[in-house]
């Protein structure tokens, strides 16, 4: 998603998503989204580029991956700031299931160098379905409180996605 398109996208999801829970006045479109139980499209979307990089890194045959690293070499601005979301995922997988990496891979997954990114063995990538929820949770709780950081909010305390509302009261 391009961000020309974003403010088209967003305005038709709010008015869709306010529909959808039976609001009348304006509610805080994070507020519905949490309601509703589904991330934001910005937050979805960062989970879906993620999953692309993981299987195009995990298969070394794979066509793309020469395009990304050159991309990566010439500094492409957009796709850093998308490997760096496949870090951030490396990086939560390797402190919430390290099982799965090998030190070896923890080690240059610790070092954030993106550059290295496909030098991990190709267990590194996996991931399941139950992770991507995980993850997904993770990046919408950043947004939220971020969001809430942005309006004033003085200080709140860690909390799940479903408990948001309870939080607010």
């Amino acid at each position: 998603m391009k961000n020309s398109n974003m403010s088209d996208i967003n305005s038709l999801w709010y008015k869709v998503s306010k529909a959808a829970v039976g609001a009348v006045f304006n509610v805080h479109h994070a507020i519905l989204e949490v309601i509703l139980g589904v991330p934001p499209l910005q937050i979805s979307s960062r989970v879906i580029a993620v999953k692309h990089y993981l299987k195009v890194f995990s298969d070394v045959r794979d066509i793309h991956q020469d395009f990304v690293i050159s991309q990566l070499e010439e500094g492409n601005t957009s796709l850093k700031s998308q490997l760096r979301d496949v870090q951030k995922f490396l990086n939560w997988k390797s402190e919430n299931s390290n099982n799965d990496i090998e030190p070896s891979d923890i080690l240059i997954i610790e070092e954030n160098d993106l550059l290295k990114l496909p030098n991990l063995s190709p267990n590194s990538y996996k991931y399941t379905k139950g992770m991507m929820e995980k993850f997904t949770e993770v990046l919408w709780q950043e947004c939220i409180q971020n969001q809430l950081m942005n309006e004033g909010w003085p200080h709140f305390h860690r909390f799940h996605v479903g408990h948001f509302l309870c939080q607010l009261e």
